[in-house]
């Protein structure tokens, strides 16, 4: 995001109660016969897009254009201070951090009968609530306040009562530490993983999870801080997903999603987070009864939030992660007729939202609307959805095993178009790609052979034994590991047989289902 855009994105964040205690906020601190704030506040609320030029347009000389540099920081601020203001009363953390700096101010003034009175209230809400790195620093501000005042109870007091108090605080840290660090340890090997499922990935999960705290059982883990548990469970749960066992991904990702539900509110955002963990392990694996229920009891919590915390930002993620939830099951499921009725929609709001995407959830996104438009026959527009994720370059050095499918489903898309001639050249570079990520798909490597035998020219019905018997290659290998999870994000046995059965892919899979049920 570029620098001149934060404000512009600061101010869309803002809920419409945010926005009238900030218009009151800086009236009450304007100069007289100022305005200059509210007049930039809300030329740029009103602007869809950003751009500087527009903006300079549409002051129209109410402010100076040598002075907006100036006011667009001091407009930033100005919002910062009004939200830190607003907030205090519904956040503990925001509150307790007000409470400190009310603390430090009385040291200051050496007004400590009163520092004393503030420290107990403050204390306790901090221990209440588990904020230990808070209760550490205030523990630092008690001992000061002693020593400076040399009392020898409050002295005996801090030696007797705090001390024992912080050296705890400061232990329950370290194992916090810990489990943060392991989550963000998690987190990245599935973002540089070549292979999910794979033995190179598996042996990197097995060191994450091997580590001590790791080995606790469910009955002890629960003697821990909350958020020491919800770690504790996130990580289990990105390990089975990993691994491929769905019902325990199920397990831990619901627990870890309770747990969070504990502390509720606030913390919507990473709720939200939890909440998409969850449901998406549900459609990955099939689950779709656990998944009904489990929306519909998230829905439910969505009702709870008040409308002061639905932030513009907040309610565009919120709706950008229903949107690809639903997007989600409806690939799974292999419904691609129904996404067309929505997929103009999810385009637009993908485009227009103000909620940013990080670079792998965008990835996963562009894979499936190619991957959609590919499977309703709509293969130009799936081919200009793989050429945004071949290009961006936020994209380019994660999540291997999406690009590596990508690849191979750009293939499939430039086959479906009548590109034959375009097959030998790409079949090439996906294999120098796979062999440069050192992935050891045997599935992808059959499927790039055959691409390479068999879709260099169109198909004729001469052909239709030599397809079939590679799919019962196939099928024996992609029943575990790497190569079902392929499967998952792109169905080339479906997808083969679709051809030489003159069908379309979407009634290949639910003819399976239906054999299935």
């Amino acid at each position: 995001m570029k620098n001149s855009e934060h404000l512009f994105f600061l101010i869309k964040s803002l809920s419409k109660a945010e926005k009238r205690s900030f218009k009151l906020f800086a009236k009450h601190n304007a100069k007289e016969g100022e305005n200059n704030y509210t007049v930039l506040f809300d030329t740029i609320d009103r602007m869809d897009v950003y751009n500087h030029e527009t903006l300079i347009k549409r002051l129209n000389g109410k402010i100076s254009s040598s002075n907006i540099s100036t006011i667009k920081v001091q407009l930033n601020n100005a919002i910062l201070k009004s939200l830190r203001y607003n907030n205090s009363t519904q956040d503990i953390g925001t509150e307790l951090r007000m409470h400190v700096d009310y603390l430090n101010i009385l040291y200051e003034k050496g007004l400590y009968s009163q520092f004393k009175k503030l420290m107990g209230k403050v204390k306790l809400i901090a221990k209440d609530n588990g904020f230990y790195l808070i209760i550490d620093y205030l523990a630092i501000l008690e001992s000061r306040v002693a020593l400076k005042q040399s009392n020898n109870s409050d002295l005996k007091k801090y030696i007797e009562v705090t001390y024992p108090e912080v050296k705890k605080a400061r232990e329950i840290n370290d194992i916090l530490a810990e489990f943060e660090c392991l989550a963000v340890q998690m987190r990245l090997l599935l973002l540089e993983s070549n292979s999910m499922g794979g033995e190179l990935t598996k042996k990197r999960l097995d060191e994450i999870v091997g580590h001590s705290l790791m080995q606790l059982t469910s009955e002890e883990i629960s003697e821990y801080p909350r958020q020491c548990q919800i770690d504790f469970h996130t990580i289990w749960g990105h390990y089975h997903y990993s691994s491929i066992n769905g019902e325990q991904a199920y397990i831990h990702r619901k627990k870890a999603l309770s747990l969070f539900e504990l502390s509720y509110p606030p913390g919507e955002r990473d709720w939200l987070t939890y909440a998409r963990f969850l449901l998406v392990a549900l459609t990955t694996y099939k689950m779709f009864d656990d998944f009904d229920r489990e929306l519909k009891h998230i829905h439910n919590v969505i009702a709870t939030i008040p409308k002061s915390r639905k932030s513009a930002t907040f309610q565009a993620e919120l709706d950008r992660t229903l949107d690809n939830i639903r997007f989600h099951r409806d690939l799974d499921e292999g419904n691609f007729e129904k996404i067309l009725s929505y997929i103009d929609e999810l385009e637009s709001h993908y485009h227009n939202s103000i909620y940013k995407m990080d670079a792998s959830l965008k990835m996963a996104f562009h894979f499936n609307m190619s991957y959609a438009y590919f499977g309703n026959g709509q293969y130009k527009k799936a081919l200009y959805w793989y050429n945004q994720l071949a290009s961006d370059k936020e994209m380019q050095n994660i999540r291997i095993d999406i690009r590596s499918y990508a690849q191979i489903l750009n293939i499939c898309i430039h086959y479906s178009l009548g590109n034959q001639d375009l097959v030998p050249s790409l079949v090439l570079s996906t294999k120098r790609y796979l062999i440069k990520h050192s992935r050891h798909n045997e599935l992808e490597a059959s499927f790039i052979k055959f691409a390479g035998k068999h879709l260099a020219e169109p198909y004729s019905s001469d052909k239709k034994l030599e397809f079939k018997n590679e799919l019962l290659g196939w099928d024996t290998l992609c029943r575990s590991g790497e190569k079902k999870i392929m499967i998952e994000y792109i169905d080339i046995l479906s997808w083969v047989e679709s051809i030489y059965e003159n069908s379309s892919l979407e009634e290949i899979l639910s003819n399976k289902k239906n054999s299935e049920t």
